[in-house]
């Protein structure tokens, strides 16, 4: 039962640390910076 709730709340950061790391990299504008002109006017940037 203890290692079932261990591994539950491991797997749960684990998969947090994900999306965090996902989202981070869309914001991250550098690898998008060859986007033409019209693609970067359609996305806002905040």
């Amino acid at each position: 039962m203890i290692t079932t709730l261990l591994l539950s709340l491991q797997m749960m950061a684990g998969l947090f640390l994900l999306l965090l790391d996902g989202v981070g990299f869309v914001q991250d504008k550098r690898f998008f910076s060859s986007a033409p002109a019209q693609t970067q006017e359609v996305v806002p940037s905040s």
